[in-house]
């Protein structure tokens, strides 16, 4: 695990987008992937301190934290129940003493 660089910001947001289709199939896709590219580079990796985990194969996950909340946390859908969840909220609760996250209701793996 280590900090994303910015010139990761593209490939976050790849793998926030794949996510989010396999964990809420049912929610509107209502951005572009330019759109996600975008918020990410412009406002998430400019607000929050962004962990990833990797292997060679690339991002396997991320988390993004600003002070008291995680604003995304994602797992690589071929990826998921292995740790690497848990490592990432383990790493947010490192600096901050108390931490929100808000979830759908729906989404019974996040919650």
């Amino acid at each position: 695990m280590r900090r994303a660089r910015d010139d990761e910001s593209d490939a976050v947001a790849a793998l926030a987008r794949r996510s989010r289709r396999a964990a809420l199939p049912y929610l509107a896709d209502s951005h572009t992937p330019d759109e996600d590219r975008r918020f990410f580079r412009e406002h998430v990796f400019a607000t929050s301190v962004v962990w990833v985990v990797e292997e060679d194969a690339g991002l396997l996950g991320f988390c993004a934290v600003r002070a008291g909340w995680i604003d995304h946390l994602y797992v690589d859908p071929e990826h998921q129940r292995t740790g690497i969840g848990t490592a990432l909220l383990g790493k947010a609760m490192e600096t901050n003493e108390r931490l929100e996250l808000w979830t759908f209701q729906r989404n019974a793996n996040a919650r």
